[in-house]
């Protein structure tokens, strides 16, 4: 275990069922039977075809037994081996260490806290060939689960917020940039951690990275090949994809669809927009997944080892993982919100690029204040100014502020607006209103977030 890092979950109360189990009742002594007469029947004593009867049914009843203990192991090792394909046991995944303790959960919340992002890969839009040294952080999911108020907190990060470090993003100023471009070639996702507690003193312990292009494969294997059950909240249509508002099930390309889309009628906020339908998803698939038989789970094991890979410990996955199973953390603990922004995108000039990047910038005040009442203990709140948020460009430009969102979400799949229960927890006071503000038209060289690339 690395220093400084936060205790692991205890996993013992949760397999301490299997190993306890109720002694048998004594069975009652069988009397013993009058002598009978026999070959080789002396008294006392069982005939000699009777004992090798006996030495036969063990004999036959052993084999049967190391047979099925021998596929029991083969079992438990195929299924281990999966695991450790996905799950480090060194503190180490495909994306490196995260070695910088500062960036840790703080040792006074360690106890009962984890922090870890999820990080979605996806490839440069208009590559010629494909690079896995060049991918994008296209979904940036900052999670905090709490064993003790049985809460899992998400945030979602826009991916064209602005952090400047030009040579560290390839010249866009992007966050999604900084896991490709950053200073380290080998532990990536610090890259981005750095950051983000840089940015936001958000801590980070462990990572989770999921390439996009599983999602073909991952909706293949749910419901036994037929897809996914999402619920549309709007007609998407795009590019010769049309998604109906409603119930749909969706599978390979109209999930993706569904999760990318981000133009076409009704989504005038662009990236925002995708934002919120990808709110759906994450809710129906935590439904799906407290419902996954045996034999649905070994069907996506292989696609989880070719496209996910984490620096969490096993025995720490496993113990959130029965968590969240055994409806430890009740569907209105579960809340995912979204980071506070302003309203209208900006070309980022000072890049080398020919084609200037539109970046998102973030409002520090308005961001401290969400956190705050969110994600931080009532007694640290920390302070707009100890926030090291950057911004570019003229604020007359900027637009409106477009307010954090919180949701959570319903045990039929949906998202209910609002924190639900853990807005009851919060006992920080602070304001921070949880609807976007309208935002103004656009000024010249500005453009509404409609238009991210």
């Amino acid at each position: 275990m690395r220093p400084g890092a936060p205790r692991q979950i205890d996993v013992s109360r949760a397999k301490k069922h299997l190993t306890q189990t109720p002694r048998a009742a004594a069975l009652p002594r069988a009397e013993a039977a009058p002598d009978a007469p026999g070959k080789g029947g002396a008294k006392g004593k069982a005939p000699a075809h009777a004992k090798k009867g006996r030495r036969r049914a063990g004999k036959i009843a052993l084999c049967v037994l190391a047979a099925l203990l021998a596929v029991a192991l083969a079992l438990f090792a195929a299924g281990y081996w999966y695991l450790s394909q996905i799950f480090s046991t060194s503190g180490e995944g495909a994306g490196g260490e995260l070695t910088n303790e500062e960036t840790f959960t703080p040792p006074q919340l360690a106890e009962s806290q984890i922090n870890f992002v999820v990080l979605g890969l996806d490839y440069l839009e208009d590559a010629v060939e494909r690079d896995r040294g060049s991918m994008l952080t296209d979904m940036i999911l900052y999670c905090q689960y709490d064993s003790e108020a049985k809460t899992l907190k998400m945030l979602q990060i826009p991916r064209d917020v602005f952090v400047e470090r030009p040579q560290e993003t390839a010249q866009t100023g992007k966050i999604n940039a900084l896991y490709s471009f950053g200073a380290s070639d080998t532990n990536k996702v610090q890259n981005l951690t750095d950051v983000l507690y840089d940015m936001f003193k958000l801590p980070v312990d462990y990572y989770v990275t999921i390439e996009m292009e599983a999602l073909v494969e991952f909706t293949n294997t749910f419901g036994g090949g037929g897809g996914l059950e999402v619920y549309v909240p709007k007609t998407l249509e795009y590019d010769g994809s049309r998604l109906e508002q409603g119930w749909q099930v969706l599978r390979g390309e109209d999930l993706e669809f569904f999760l990318r889309c981000r133009k076409g009628p009704g989504m005038a906020s662009g990236d925002y927009d995708r934002l919120e339908n990808q709110k759906y998803f994450y809710s129906a698939l935590f439904r799906y997944v407290r419902t996954m038989s045996v034999t649905e789970m070994a069907k996506i094991m292989p696609v989880c080892v070719k496209y996910v890979n984490t620096n969490m410990p096993m025995n720490t996955c496993i113990a959130l993982g029965l968590e969240f199973l055994s409806g430890g953390v009740p569907d209105e603990n579960i809340v995912i919100g979204r980071l506070p922004v302003y309203g209208m995108q900006v070309y980022y000039t000072d890049s080398a690029l020919e084609d200037k990047p539109l970046i998102t910038n973030v409002p520090a005040q308005e961001t401290a204040d969400f956190l705050n009442r969110y994600f931080r203990p009532a007694d640290a709140p920390v302070a707009a100014e100890e926030l090291n948020i950057p911004t570019f460009g003229d604020p007359a430009e900027w637009g409106g502020v477009s307010m954090g969102t919180m949701s959570h979400m319903a045990a039929d799949g949906t998202v209910e607006e609002g924190a639900g229960a853990v807005e009851a927890q919060s006992e920080s006071g602070l304001s921070a209103a949880p609807v976007a503000a309208e935002s103004a038209a656009a000024p010249s060289g500005v453009q509404s977030v409609s238009g991210a690339a």
